[in-house]
């Protein structure tokens, strides 16, 4: 299969980076390709929500996305790895997730016009394009695998509501590709550290993560 890990931090050598890194190490002993990608090392800017990407073809923004998309399109498993920033995925994370809208999603023709005609035809027109919703078939059914750091001991994490929300903005993102989660590391205390060799742990979970994956998901 083809791994792809994206990462949202500048952080190379921070827990994020490393847990994804470990989780790529695994995969290759299993025989995987590998790749990983610093979403902060390429220009990503703010989606304007124009659609001229699901008119055109294209995106009307001359910056990285465009093969960064091509990346996403060709693997088979992504690893979603993003440190939690104010109960969410960092900020170049969340632009990357945006961009895909036009790009990933189906637009239905005419749908400019969709005002236009009568109740009838407007129930007519969902029922017909009811099966078409949803991502392009070329990024069905990947599996993906998440990735959360943050500093807050584990139940401030899980009461706070802070991981809760970076999670479902990755679950958005998979959803809305209709793909399946093999796994999740969520490595909470990064600032104290109340657990004896956690990160040691963690790490070795990561790796086995990587190294099951033809288990836990197999071919598309």
């Amino acid at each position: 299969m083809n791994v792809l890990a994206l990462v949202g931090t500048k952080r190379k050598k921070g827990l994020t980076a490393s847990l994804c890194n470990k989780i790529l190490e695994g995969a290759e002993e299993s025989g995987h390709d590998t790749e990983i990608i610093f979403l902060y090392e390429h220009r990503i800017e703010f989606c304007t929500g124009c659609w001229a990407c699901a008119k055109e073809g294209q995106c009307v923004i001359n910056d990285d996305f465009a093969g960064l998309y091509s990346k996403v399109k060709a693997a088979d498993v992504i690893i979603l790895g993003t440190p939690c920033y104010w109960g969410n995925v960092t900020a170049v994370m969340k632009a990357f997730f945006d961009r895909h809208t036009g790009f990933a999603m189906y637009n239905p023709p005419g749908a400019d016009n969709f005002h236009t005609l009568t109740t009838g035809g407007k129930i007519k027109t969902l029922l017909k394009e009811k099966s078409n919703f949803g991502p392009l078939p070329d990024l069905k059914g990947k599996g993906f695998i998440f990735v959360v750091t943050m500093t807050d001991p584990a139940l401030l994490a899980y009461t706070s509501g802070d991981l809760r929300g970076t999670v479902n903005a990755l679950k958005t993102y998979m959803h809305n590709l209709k793909g399946k989660l093999l796994g999740k590391l969520v490595f909470t205390d990064t600032l104290f550290r109340f657990l004896k060799n956690k990160q040691k742990k963690m790490l070795d979970k990561a790796y086995r993560l990587g190294r099951d994956l033809k288990v836990l998901g197999g071919k598309r």
